[in-house]
């Protein structure tokens, strides 16, 4: 049984993920009229550049200590929202990224990766470091209660929900935006990546907003 990106075709029984689309639009709407003059338009993202930054708050860490967005520092921070046991779109998205990573070369220096848990009930930080090391270096796992997770993912456009797994009664899935953000040095989303864009065409794009 595949994960689903939220963006796929969803039944009307999945009415409470649909809702969530209302804040992905808001955080894209007039992001086009706000993109500076001089700046590189993106060729595969759809631009944010929002006024408002992300609201603070603080998460447990795979660096060993509660974090903090301020604590992530005055740099650009790519944000994406996943699970470790998600079978494809995830270590997917996340591979995209590691050659993104990749590509940009000393670029890279400018960017913080961060990966997100929607499932905190399995996911623990120490889950979370030994799957991110598999992507890349200097990579910021970041889990917290579930009430606390689903707020932070709220001001991302992200939304997401539990589907029991086929044939088990304990066992679950969970069907989630599958997107990543940028936020820019001063904390306010940029870019959203959607579902399928390559390393390649994030690392252009990710290059032309950081020079």
């Amino acid at each position: 049984m595949r994960t689903r990106p939220i963006d796929m075709p969803t039944p009307p029984s999945r009415k409470k993920l649909l809702l969530g689309g209302l804040l992905l639009g808001g955080l894209l709407a007039g992001g086009w009229a706000a993109w500076p003059w001089l700046q590189p338009a993106p060729q595969h993202a759809v631009v944010l550049n929002t006024r408002q930054p992300i609201a603070e708050f603080k998460l447990d860490s795979t660096l060993g200590h509660p974090l903090s967005l301020s604590q992530l520092g005055e740099h650009y921070t790519l944000f994406y929202f996943g699970y470790t046991t998600c079978p494809d779109i995830c270590p997917t998205t996340l591979a995209d990224l590691s050659q993104a990573q990749k590509l940009l070369g000393e670029q890279a220096q400018k960017l913080q990766m961060v990966f997100v848990t929607v499932d905190p009930e399995r996911d623990t930080v120490e889950r979370l470091r030994d799957y991110l090391a598999y992507f890349g270096p200097g990579w910021i796992g970041l889990a917290g209660p579930p009430a606390v997770t689903a707020n932070v993912a709220s001001q991302f456009g992200v939304v997401y929900q539990k589907q029991p797994a086929r044939g088990s009664a304990t066992e679950y899935l969970i069907d989630h935006s599958s997107v990543i953000v940028l936020l820019d040095p001063q904390h306010r989303p940029l870019l959203l990546f959607p579902y399928g864009v390559s390393g390649e065409q994030i690392a252009d794009d990710l290059a032309a907003a950081m020079r």
